[in-house]
């Protein structure tokens, strides 16, 4: 199956891109998508989304079709998902 990712802010400038393709095994997880997508844009990209056990880092803020996933990480992903990602973002 094929999902789109879309990165914003920080995972954008650490990607390089602001979209990608990736190819998955059929009933890949949102995790298996995330490692995937950090293995090809590099150690940057994999620090900020993932910790040194392969953790969700907190401070993302995830999105699949546009909607918060109620399964987070293990959420499995269809055929034409879109999966996107954001940092939180603080302010005053």
């Amino acid at each position: 199956m094929q999902i789109q990712m879309n990165y914003f802010a920080q995972f954008r400038q650490a990607a390089g891109v602001s979209t990608s393709e990736l190819v998955l095994e059929d009933q890949a997880t949102v995790l298996q998508a995330i490692s995937l997508a950090a293995d090809r844009h590099g150690n940057a990209f994999r620090e900020l989304i993932l910790s040194e056990s392969d953790q969700f880092q907190p401070c993302v803020i995830l999105l699949v079709n546009g909607i918060p996933p109620s399964d987070g990480i293990k959420t499995i992903l269809k055929d034409g998902d879109s999966v996107s990602l954001f940092t939180a973002l603080a302010g005053g």
